[in-house]
């Protein structure tokens, strides 16, 4: 038969036991909530350089474009000033693109 500081030991066991799960339970829930927040930064931090890099690119792009432009107008204004020379110079490199291409046995 049990005695009366048996029980009372027992009941301040479970109530120790509760109190250690409700404590468990609330850390969890802190590293839960504190995983969370790392991750929504960690989650921020790498839209954030994906946005730099994809203005870096387009930046990059426009660049390139302007440069093609560039590059467009100064043949456009070289051929304007010298028209006979730019089409013997463009006969010449197909004639030699041709040889290249072309030089295989024709039988």
């Amino acid at each position: 038969m049990e005695t009366k500081t048996d029980s009372e030991e027992i009941d301040a066991l479970k109530g120790d036991i509760n109190r250690l799960r409700e404590d468990i339970a609330n850390l969890a829930s802190a590293v839960i909530g504190a995983a969370g927040d790392t991750v929504d930064d960690a989650s921020d931090k790498v839209r954030g350089k994906a946005r730099e890099a994809g203005d870096e690119f387009i930046g990059k792009m426009n660049e390139g474009l302007d440069h093609g432009k560039q590059f467009m107008d100064d043949l456009d204004a070289r051929v304007a000033r010298n028209p006979v020379g730019s089409v013997l110079v463009a006969f010449g490199v197909g004639l030699l693109i041709a040889k290249l291409l072309g030089s295989g046995d024709r039988s």
